[in-house]
């Protein structure tokens, strides 16, 4: 499966740069998640994830979230994902991944639920 990643740079509403990459995969993920309003540390049912298995990986919301990996205590990462600023992972991957994610927990601190939508592009090689 040939997946296109498309990059745009853009201020005040002018396009700047643009680029994009071809990935060749064995195929994609796609979930969704909603995390009900003052949820902490909401263990997220993900299945695990080898991050040398990675070509690219999305993750938008529609309010603001607070994610941590593997460990609620002492997570190997922890990201505040909002609808202006989605947490993007490009290939190779396993550059910016800090070992494989076994669990995903999120934390929800506003009122309103907020859902997490996650695209996964797994087995890659780029090829442009």
């Amino acid at each position: 499966m040939l997946t296109t990643i498309r990059h745009e740079w853009t201020t005040d509403g002018s396009s700047m740069l643009q680029s994009q990459q071809q990935v060749e995969s064995d195929g994609d993920e796609r979930q969704s998640y909603t995390v009900a309003g003052g949820v902490t540390n909401d263990d997220y049912l993900f299945s695990s994830l080898a991050s040398e298995r990675v070509g690219g990986l999305l993750m938008v919301t529609g309010g603001t979230l607070t994610l941590k990996t593997n460990s609620t205590t002492e997570p190997d990462q922890t990201a505040v994902i909002t609808p202006t600023s989605p947490l993007i992972w490009g290939s190779p991957a396993d550059d910016k991944l800090v070992g494989d994610i076994t669990a995903i927990y999120l934390t929800n601190a506003g009122a309103d639920p907020v859902t997490l939508t996650i695209r996964i592009l797994k087995d890659n090689v780029a090829v442009s």
